[in-house]
């Protein structure tokens, strides 16, 4: 797998490289990935895209998509976007077993006029 390091930056007295790196599974995508120094990931997110779109991308004098991921990996690094992620909102766990209503059921009546050919069946 090949392994190009695109930009470097510190981050809370760590630095970050962002690396573009061909897909060990399928040669034809093209990941943009942040490590920390000692080869760890920073984060679980993964851009990609496929090389044939960036090619079409550049060839109709578009911004080549991985110095958008570039900027987007480096944003979400800065503003912990992985770690608002995993925390829940408001400082509370929510799971499937305890629901929030927002109305009542009761409150949610309709009724059908039965008057001017509106048959009731």
């Amino acid at each position: 797998m090949q392994s190009e390091i695109l930009e470097t930056f510190e981050h809370e007295g760590q630095t970050i490289f962002i690396r573009l790196e061909e897909d060990a599974s399928d040669q034809d995508w093209l990941t943009v990935r942040p490590y920390y120094a000692d080869g760890m990931l920073v984060n679980q997110f993964v851009y990609s895209v496929h090389k044939e779109e960036r090619m079409k991308r550049l060839s109709e004098d578009e911004e080549d998509p991985v110095k958008e991921f570039v900027r987007s990996v480096r944003f979400d690094i800065e503003s912990e976007a992985a770690q608002k992620l995993e925390q829940p909102r408001g400082g509370e766990s929510q799971t499937i077993h305890q629901p929030k209503h927002f109305y009542k059921p009761t409150s949610c009546k309709i009724s059908i006029p039965t008057g001017r050919g509106l048959r009731k069946y």
